[in-house]
């Protein structure tokens, strides 16, 4: 909230009118574009928040300098110089940031002091028969894939939560093929048994190799929580109380619950229900495209 208004302070203080100004906001809107377009082509780019955090500090530091430079010297040539220089770097940020040594350094391998808090092992006695999706009006790209981990030794005071995949293939012939890193987001708890993390691949790489053995590399980036003291919470509609002045809303359309507290920042919850109950039955809405198993889920 406060990065647009110096945006504007900025804009302004090196614009002679409201044209002039209107045509600047338009510029910074298609080069926002074309900064998030040569992200989006960066392999494991959208892994790593550091970069956006020096992004944002470039960008309000370039506002402010040009604010104070203004209204102190009057030097808009050397102001719009600085905006330009400002987007260079920025660009040169994204683009030579060493994403996969981060990655390493984020998600580092396991070893004999750390070792992983669960055993997953790939589950090699599911098959699947390839399926076809309803018909669209674009022409899908990428084909959406599930790999099924069997999960084991996961004990009851911990929580891991699959942050990135990333999926390598030796093709026939000899050929490599790479997913590079992807965000994900599963939560495995005490007494889960399979977990279900997905990964897109190219429908044409998908096409050619749907009916051949391939060699697989599956690498999950994770993250370990430890559970601390536990409380019994009561839901009002649409709505949880958590300790600390912090309120839940279940937000039906994402289907999940979306947290938040006055003044400070949340520390990581974990809300669990054995669904459904005899308090807690399911409804005819919910079940309406996808049906729900009469008792609680052991796997």
């Amino acid at each position: 909230m406060f990065s647009l208004p110096v945006c504007v302070l900025g804009l302004s203080a090196v614009t002679s009118g409201i044209g002039h100004a209107a045509l600047s906001l338009l510029i910074v809107f298609l080069l926002a574009l074309g900064i998030a377009g040569i992200e989006s082509q960066i392999p494991n780019a959208g892994l790593v928040d550091d970069v956006g955090g020096v992004q944002a500090v470039l960008y309000l530091t370039c506002c402010i300098a040009v604010i104070l430079m203004q209204y102190t010297r009057r030097k808009t040539l050397l102001s719009r110089m600085v905006i330009l220089g400002t987007i260079a770097v920025m660009v040169l940020v994204l683009v030579l940031t060493p994403y996969e040594r981060i990655l390493r350094h984020n998600y580092p391998l396991a070893t004999k002091d750390h070792p992983l808090p669960a055993k997953f092992t790939f589950d090699r006695t599911l098959t699947f028969a390839h399926g076809q999706g309803p018909p669209g009006r674009w022409v899908e790209e990428e084909v959406p894939l599930e790999l099924p981990f069997q999960v084991a030794h996961l004990d009851d005071k911990s929580i891991v939560q699959l942050q990135a995949i990333r999926l390598d293939l030796e093709l026939p012939g000899g050929s490599r093929w790479t997913s590079h890193w992807h965000s994900l987001s599963n939560v495995v708890s005490y007494g889960r048994t399979r977990t279900w993390p997905g990964i897109s691949m190219e429908k044409k790489v998908y096409d050619e190799i749907k009916d051949t053995p391939v060699k697989a590399l599956v690498s999950l980036g994770m993250r370990l929580f430890r559970l601390g003291a536990t409380t019994s919470l009561t839901v009002v509609g649409d709505r949880v109380s958590l300790p600390g002045n912090a309120q839940c809303v279940d937000d039906i359309s994402l289907n999940w619950l979306r947290c938040f507290s006055a003044l400070k920042q949340l520390k990581p919850v974990f809300i669990a229900a054995e669904l459904p109950n005899l308090e807690c039955r399911v409804t005819k809405e919910a079940t309406a495209e996808e049906p729900w198993a009469p008792s609680p889920a052991k796997d």
